[in-house]
């Protein structure tokens, strides 16, 4: 017989090991599992992640009770160790018993949690990923869902994959594309085509070669993934390229500390002007969290204001600049590839910067599909996807 216990989520969680001791300690329990692990938690991080009926709304696993529905000090009333390994305890409000999941506990043991400077599951790449480039097949992954699952996890891992047999057309490719992510609607609308246009608005509607940069440097928001589609390339010349911007954080980190330093917090403005529209950025090149790990490189050569900052900072941020521009145009950190008809690129817009080739633009018909969705939409499709697979 399966034991169902409630948890305060939609994951599947094993039930062993058991918890086979529960003690009381003044605000705290500690919980003993089968084989030999224990952990400490306080009464009012149990009391507030209870799960059940009176806690919990059963069908959108959210609180049905306030913070202030009970005090910073409450204390168990008792524990003790279920028969199926469950810990169970009466909380002194009255609020009567309540039955914590083993393998849930287990999982949420913020008494014994790897430390934040653990790797975040990012794997950085140079030049090295050209002779092994993520490619997924589109029909795959739209029928498959174990093949979904590892591209959308690839693709979190690497910031970048290529999918090939996707609709070319660009009707058809939006229904494909929305059928897997939501997209992002921008100022110039969901989907922008990216063809020659000698009097275009934008340099990306030219010939000529574009540098490795991010897109929407400037939005408060930079859109977390850039989709490329091709629906025809048979110029010659155009080549798109990728540099991990996360690699090349990593090369300053160890190589130029200082260049890094300066890099990573000193703001510079970054403005994108339109008679509709206006939006300006002021963030450091490469954006770190609270351990110093990259979580977004924003920059675009062509959209930098003039730089503001302290008189003695501006000959060194600019020598920074020009290290870490060289080091993202140097090959050994970059990957090739001739996108092709039906072919889409997957990118991590916030880590991953992309450029292109010059190309003759007599020599053939180049029409590329621009759209974006965000890091949390692919997040959300993996941890779905993942429930799926252990159910």
């Amino acid at each position: 017989m399966t034991v169902v216990v409630a948890t305060p989520d939609f994951r599947t969680y094993p039930m062993e090991p058991g918890i086979v001791l529960a003690v009381a300690q003044d605000r705290m329990v500690v919980v003993h599992w089968a084989d030999g692990t224990t952990a400490r938690f306080h009464a009012v991080w149990l009391r507030d992640n209870a799960a059940g009926p009176a806690y919990l709304d059963a069908h959108s696993r959210e609180r049905v009770f306030d913070i202030l529905d009970f005090g910073q000090d409450i204390v168990p009333g008792a524990v003790s160790a279920g028969d199926d390994g469950t810990l169970m305890v009466d909380w002194s409000d009255g609020t009567g018993p309540c039955a914590y999941h083993p393998g849930w506990l287990r999982a949420h043991c913020y008494d014994r949690r790897e430390s934040d400077t653990a790797q975040s599951g990012c794997t950085t790449w140079g030049a090295n990923l050209q002779a092994s480039l993520p490619l997924f097949d589109g029909n795959a992954i739209s029928d498959d869902p174990a093949t979904r699952l590892r591209w959308f996890e690839a693709l979190q891992r690497l910031g970048l994959t290529v999918v090939t047999d996707t609709p070319a057309d660009p009707d058809a490719f939006a229904r494909w594309v929305e059928a897997l992510l939501i997209v992002r609607d921008m100022n110039w609308g969901k989907y922008a085509s990216v063809v020659y246009e000698p009097d275009g608005e934008y340099i990306a509607n030219k010939g000529i070669v574009i540098t490795p940069h991010v897109d929407g440097p400037t939005r408060e928001h930079m859109p977390g993934i850039q989709i490329f589609h091709c629906v025809e390339n048979t110029v010659d010349g155009g080549e798109s390229s990728w540099t991990d911007g996360f690699h090349i954080a990593e090369i300053l980190r160890r190589d130029h500390p200082e260049d890094f330093r300066l890099l990573t917090t000193i703001p510079w403005t970054m403005a994108n002007r339109h008679p509709d529209t206006e939006y300006v950025s002021h963030a450091p090149l490469i954006t770190l969290d609270k351990v110093g790990r990259p979580v977004e490189v924003r920059d675009t050569h062509w959209l930098r204001e003039p730089l503001m900052t302290e008189f003695d900072l501006v000959e060194p941020l600019y020598a920074a600049y020009r290290r870490y521009a060289t080091l993202t145009r140097d090959p050994a950190n970059r990957v090739f590839h001739r996108l092709r008809r039906g072919e889409t690129a997957f990118i991590d817009n916030r880590r991953v910067l992309h450029a292109r080739g010059t190309y003759v633009t007599t020599s053939g018909q180049r029409h590329m599909i621009v759209c974006y969705s965000e890091r949390e939409e692919v997040e959300s499709a993996v941890r779905v996807l993942r429930r799926g697979a252990a159910a």
